[in-house]
């Protein structure tokens, strides 16, 4: 291919021998092949997959009988002839059945693998380095159109390839070595591509990888499947799915670019995307990359998918037929209790318990469990205190069984008062004379809700430290501020208070943003933190 006037300058080099200059195109350079294959698109343009195919300097013509063959050449050759270029008579072959082209063998059967790379492949050992893996995986690689599930077979291998990955030869990675040598050996026959209508392409998503199968008139035309990238492992079903139909697209663009074909997805609802307002960033890019085709995406149940999801996944099997059985479902809680008193109970493992020294006996029920009868009051109180008061204690149910507990305990909840008896009201109530804090509630109480008096501190709260609704119940509501701090942040500064609460489970300490405390309880703020009075 000759080099424009203009550019021959361009090319211009000088050696000891003295100054050279290119006129045709040298095909050492990097972008030679490229141009020369736009020029060979440009001149066979008109006829291009209707009976030639053009790749660099390889043409090849196919014809369904002599007299279109001979038709068809002579078309081509005035082509090349007006463009000034030439065919090497030695290099031609005429009325073949069988071609290798491209390192495949095309005949009136279909696609098949070249024997000469299944015989090396055939000999090949097993890699002992991950530079031998890469090399057999690229061979292997060229073929992967003919292996369905190609990327899930060939995972050991390629992890073995990976920067950092300690390369230990093992049972899985032999497994998979084989299995690749045995299928590249007996790969099947697909067809050949007839026009470019009735595409149809099935695809199918996993958290393992992504798999597709394109065909055309209910005949296999190749097969593709990939791994997931380490960030694609975190996408949804939904980004997976559609993934899945993006990677499709992509890699068979010379098939489906400006024909109609038919996407077939288990994922229900990418047949409405394009009806959907909310789009994230990636959804978008990839609905604007499907809008370049001519393509419709409809539902099919992932049953009637077993290729794609083969490619994706494990193969859908049918399951085994099996008897009904019954099963119990208990806990063993019970029986580790009993495992562990006797394992205690042994002479060996016996010892003398004491606690706040009074020896602890125990009683042994019908079932096996022993228990021991005596429980202190002194105990069970200071249990107690410590559940409520820590942080770090959950009791769920607490309010129905609040009552049970304390009985059982022998706690006592705590009495609000004492107040005087001014009047009986019948025979089971009272009417009670109510300091002025408690205004907004009745003064008539029913016996059930009456205590006598007790001159034991403990079971009395100040009225100062609670607060009571209309309902007899204690509130809890901030008492006073105890300090101020200003919390730094970044770009601003939040003035936050320590508030003291009147929790029914003792004083409890909480910081609050300043504003908001304000708002709601201002009447705390008429003294600050540290206990003068405002101005």
């Amino acid at each position: 291919m000759r080099v424009r006037e203009e550019d021959v300058a361009k090319t211009a080099f000088r050696t000891r021998y003295g100054r050279y200059e290119f006129l045709v195109m040298p095909f050492g350079l990097t972008n030679a092949p490229a141009v020369f294959m736009d020029l060979m698109n440009r001149v066979c343009r008109p006829y291009l997959d209707k009976f030639v195919i053009v790749f660099i300097d390889d043409i090849l013509i196919y014809s369904q009988s002599k007299e279109d063959l001979e038709q068809h050449l002579r078309l081509i050759l005035g082509l090349l002839k007006t463009e000034k270029l030439y065919d090497k008579f030695s290099k031609c072959e005429f009325r073949i059945r069988e071609v290798h082209f491209l390192g495949h063998v095309v005949n009136k059967e279909g696609l098949h693998v070249d024997p000469a790379k299944i015989e090396a492949i055939k000999k090949w050992e097993a890699p002992k380095t991950p530079t031998e893996i890469r090399q057999f995986l690229g061979l292997a690689g060229y073929y992967r159109r003919f292996i369905a599930n190609f990327s899930k077979i060939a995972q050991p291998l390629t992890t073995l390839t990976q920067k950092d990955k300690k390369f230990i030869w093992g049972e899985k990675q032999e497994e998979a070595f084989q299995l690749l040598k045995h299928k590249l050996c007996n790969a099947p026959i697909l067809a050949l591509p007839e026009g470019t209508d009735n595409f149809v392409v099935y695809c199918d998503a996993s958290h393992q990888g992504l798999g597709c199968v394109l065909m055309q008139n209910e005949k296999f035309i190749a097969y593709a499947s990939r791994q997931l990238k380490v960030h694609e492992k975190n996408y949804t079903t939904h980004d997976l799915e559609l993934g899945a139909v993006v990677f499709a697209l992509k890699i068979w663009r010379h098939y489906l670019y400006g024909t109609k074909c038919t996407i077939f997805t288990d994922h229900k609802s990418l047949q409405h995307i394009l009806d959907q307002k909310m789009l994230n960033m990636r959804q978008r890019r990839w609905v604007e990359l499907r809008s370049d085709y001519d393509c419709k995406i409809k539902y099919h149940p992932g049953k009637a998918k077993v290729v794609a999801d083969a490619l994706s996944r494990k193969e859908r099997v049918k399951p085994a037929r099996t008897r009904a059985m019954g099963m119990i479902v208990q806990t063993s809680l019970k029986s580790q209790i009993l495992e562990a008193q006797r394992e205690a109970l042994k002479a060996d493992n016996l010892k003398k318990e004491t606690l706040h020294q009074m020896e602890k006996e125990f009683e042994e029920k019908a079932d096996g469990v022993q228990f021991g009868f005596q429980r202190p009051i002194r105990l069970g109180k200071m249990i107690m205190d410590e559940a409520h008061q820590s942080r770090y204690s959950i009791y769920p149910g607490s309010d129905k069984m609040t009552d049970k507990i304390w009985k059982e305990r022998e706690i006592e909840p705590r009495f609000v008062g004492p107040f005087k008896i001014m009047e009986r009201i019948g025979p089971v109530a009272y009417r009670l004379d109510l300091p002025s804090e408690l205004n907004s509630i009745h003064d008539a109480f029913h016996i059930s809700n009456l205590k006598k008096c007790l001159s034991d501190e403990t079971v009395v709260l100040p009225l100062k430290e609670i607060q009571i609704d209309e309902q007899l119940c204690a509130t809890e509501e901030p008492i006073e501020i105890l300090d101020r701090e200003i919390k730094q942040l970044r770009r601003s500064k939040i003035p936050i208070v320590k508030v003291r609460w009147n929790s029914r489970h003792g004083p409890e300490f909480t910081w609050e943003r300043e504003a908001f405390m304000k708002d709601k309880y201002p009447h705390l703020f008429t003294k600050d933190p540290c206990g003068s009075s405002k101005n």
